[in-house]
């Protein structure tokens, strides 16, 4: 038997709301618990500053009245979107971009977010 003793503070820092230059560490395309739908779940990894290495995680939802982010992320990429495109989400692994956080509570408490991606 182990006995264990959580510490009250994580000793995990909240990243303070701004604008970080980051990497796309990893995509993959999940299907929503409550909805059904597919989406992606992508992961950026912060490149510099007190938070290098950290993850933020931000979901582009596949549903058609949704693209308009998933535009966005790809064009932050420097993809040039036409009304159709093929999308290969390894080539996307180590695309630089900027992400704007903001902080949100989740399950009673506060966590990062990605607000916008540039």
């Amino acid at each position: 038997m182990i006995n264990i003793e959580f510490p009250e503070d994580s000793g995990f820092e909240l990243m303070p709301p701004d604008k970080y230059a980051c990497s796309v560490f990893d995509a993959v395309v999940q299907e929503s618990k409550s909805s059904g739908e597919p989406y992606i779940a992508w992961q950026f990894k912060v490149l510099e500053g007190d938070f290098e290495g950290r993850i933020l995680f931000y979901n582009t939802s596949l549903q058609r009245q949704a693209l308009w982010k998933l535009r966005q992320l790809l064009e932050a990429m420097g993809e040039e979107v036409g009304a159709k495109f093929k999308l290969d989400l390894e080539s996307t692994f180590g695309r630089k971009v900027l992400v704007e956080t903001g902080v949100r509570e989740f399950n009673g408490r506060e966590r990062e977010e990605v607000k916008n991606v540039y």
